[in-house]
């Protein structure tokens, strides 16, 4: 099959969970025997628009198609430019389906789909309506009725959890269907010789590393692990905490935020790194974490209150992979995802967290037999080929 993904609001290689989803179930689906082409925004100096290159065995095309459709004049040049290039891609490649990850600026390939004859099936992974108009009644009530409209296009709506599942589906006639996401087993997974990392890092033979991935967006509950890592070190001073993610000035504002601990020293920012690298770093980590607090998105917590936790993080399943025990708190559909392969704890309470990750750190038994049941839950339910394989079934069902 001859693919289409469609992903304009991300931005090649960007260091976070949008293009790493993007870029997982591309090559998922390249490595099932598939021929696909990315789209994406241009993203870096070298990356322009318009340009389009191989990599990884994936053809990339970066363009920008932004428009949304009350901005009519920009959105019929956009759509004119944007049925040009499907059409000549169509006409020197085969396209079988265009598969689109949803924004709502960016909505012509439903359309572009019905002209060209090309199945689409359409990503959904977060509740854009509600998320930046729901405070603003008359404008969302408008682009829910342009949503439904724009949905009715796609023969098949995929999103990653039942919670957003509930919230999208007034807005689409037919099944949606959910697919959670996964991890790339054959690249998350224990690591040969880490004693020249735990070296560059300054880490003692005997010290041990709780570990954490992830931007610092509130809902990420970063800080809710560094007032934990404080409890943590009260009673045991050989732990450490290292910290990939985050921009320097994210970094240098929790650190401002937190001068008073004592256990700030402990921790190690390696921000932003390449996304191969991660888990070499993450095979250091006795005890992998994702504190995730909805309490702490001010924006947001109004709006998880009313719908639930909507996300499936990417990195919960890149943890299970490397067959570390996880600890998360029992947000959304976690508890499920994790199924004993680590602990759970209450959402906001620090102290439940520090006692967890206690809790595994001395006992090794325990501590191992959930880091290899995470591993076979990936092998088994979660990696990204199952990922990509569950989505042709739907396309079968849909023939």
């Amino acid at each position: 099959m001859k693919i289409l993904y469609v992903a304009l609001n991300q931005s090649y290689k960007a260091k976070h969970a949008g293009f790493t989803h993007v870029y997982n179930v591309a090559r998922a689906f390249q490595k099932r025997g598939h021929e696909v082409q990315v789209a994406l925004k241009p993203g870096g100096a070298d990356r322009k628009k318009g340009a389009t290159f191989q990599e990884d065995g994936l053809v990339y095309h970066l363009e920008d198609w932004s428009a949304l459709i009350v901005n009519l004049p920009r959105f019929i040049i956009s759509f004119i430019s944007a049925l040009g290039k499907v059409r000549r891609w169509k006409k020197e490649c085969g396209l079988d389906l265009i598969y689109e990850r949803y924004e709502l600026t960016r909505t012509h390939f439903g359309i572009i789909g019905k002209l060209l004859g090309i199945p689409t099936l359409l990503e959904v992974n977060i509740p854009i309506l509600e998320v930046r108009f729901g405070k603003k009644k008359v404008l969302y009530k408008i682009l829910k009725i342009f949503q439904k409209a724009h949905f009715s296009l796609y023969q098949g709506l995929i999103t990653q959890t039942e919670s957003l599942k509930n919230i999208l589906q007034d807005d689409f006639k037919k099944e949606i269907v959910v697919v959670p996401n996964g991890a790339d087993p054959q690249l998350f997974k224990p690591q040969p010789g880490s004693d020249e990392k735990r070296a560059d890092l300054g880490l003692g033979q005997e010290e041990r590393v709780i570990g954490f991935v992830g931007s610092f967006m509130p809902w990420h509950g970063l800080q809710d692990l560094v007032d934990a890592f404080e409890i943590v070190c009260q009673k045991d001073n050989s732990v450490r905490l290292l910290v990939i993610g985050g921009s320097r000035d994210q970094i240098g504002q929790l650190i401002e935020g937190n001068r008073d601990k004592r256990a700030l020293k402990k921790i190690i920012f390696l921000g932003e790194i390449d996304y191969p690298l991660i888990p070499a770093y993450l095979d250091l980590c006795q005890v992998l974490v994702a504190p995730f607090n909805t309490k702490r998105d001010e924006g947001r917590r109004k709006l998880y209150d009313k719908y639930g936790f909507w996300w499936c993080p990417i990195k919960l399943f890149e943890y299970m992979a490397m067959a570390r025990p996880v600890v998360v708190s029992d947000v959304g559909e976690i508890t499920a995802y994790l199924d004993g392969a680590g602990l759970t704890y209450r959402e906001g309470d620090t102290r439940g967290l520090a006692e967890s990750i206690l809790r595994l750190l001395n006992n090794l038994e325990e501590s191992s037999r959930m880091g290899e049941r995470g591993r076979r839950l990936i092998l088994e339910k979660y990696s990204w080929e199952l990922h990509a394989r569950r989505i042709e079934q739907i396309l079968t069902a849909l023939a």
